[in-house]
């Protein structure tokens, strides 16, 4: 249970007792579940379970914590194929490196690993 009048530690607003509170069991901070895009399913799920460590926390026991996120949001940025002129999805298409010309494209606008509008082909 929330104690009265707590704030989140990521935006600052009052933690109301009808709000999914999330309390790390490291340094009792309190965050909005919403806050830290926990859906309610899942954040009842940490809650029962007892021990949450909040992000904070984790990035102070794991340097590295965030490392594969910001990876994952770099290449997740809107590419566009060199060949083709279209939109290269993260999530529907394969992507490679022209090994000649070192420009991004689809893996079927290439050949052996070589794009096919390259110069030097």
């Amino acid at each position: 249970m929330v104690p009265c009048r707590e704030r989140c530690c990521s935006c600052a607003r009052q933690v109301y007792l009808h709000d999914i509170a999330m309390i790390c069991s490291m340094d009792n901070n309190v965050y909005h579940s919403t806050c830290l895009g926990i859906s309610n399913k899942c954040a009842y799920e940490l809650i029962d379970q007892g021990d949450w460590t909040c992000p904070s926390c984790m990035r102070g026991m794991f340097p590295f914590y965030d490392h594969d996120v910001e990876r994952e949001v770099a290449a997740a940025k809107t590419t566009y194929c060199v060949a083709c002129k279209k939109l290269i999805s993260p999530l529907k298409h394969v992507r490679i490196t022209c090994s000649i010309c070192k420009f991004i494209v689809h893996k079927t606008c290439s050949t052996l690993n070589i794009c096919t509008t390259c110069p030097q082909r």
